[in-house]
C-alpha cells in the first residue's frame, strides 16, 4: 500500500522519499498500538472474568475459543483501516505472552 501510492506520483524524488518514511511510521506505529491494544485488553479480561472456573464442561473451551478469537481480531481490525494486520499479531503475540498467559487456568 505504501509504495502503490507513490505510483502517479508528481513530486520530486525527496518529497516522494518524505512520503513513503511518514506513511511507513504510520503503519508501523498504528499496528503496533492495535496489537498491544488487543494484548493488553486480554490480559485483563483474563484475569478478572476466571473463565476456566464457570463449568467443568465448557470452562476451558471457553477460555480457548475466547483466546484465539484474541489471536485473529486485530488482524482484521488492521486490516480494515488499512495498517499492517502481521505487525499487529506480532505485537498481540508478544503482549499476550508476556501478560495473558499467567492469567490463563
Amino acid at each position: 500500500h505504501i509504495f502503490a501510492g507513490c505510483i502517479g506520483y508528481s513530486g520530486t524524488l525527496s518529497a516522494i522519499a518524505v512520503q513513503v518514511v511518514t506513511d511507513f511510521i504510520y503503519v508501523f506505529v498504528g499496528s503496533a498500538l492495535a496489537g498491544l491494544m488487543f494484548g493488553c485488553f486480554s490480559a485483563l479480561l483474563f484475569k478478572h472474568l476466571h473463565l476456566g472456573e464457570y463449568t467443568q464442561e465448557h470452562g476451558p473451551h471457553l477460555e480457548l475459543a475466547i483466546f484465539l478469537i484474541f489471536c485473529y481480531a486485530p488482524y482484521l481490525m488492521a486490516e480494515s483501516v488499512d495498517l499492517s494486520g502481521t505487525v499487529a499479531i506480532l505485537f498481540t503475540g508478544t503482549s499476550m505472552k508476556r501478560y495473558t498467559f499467567s492469567n490463563l487456568s
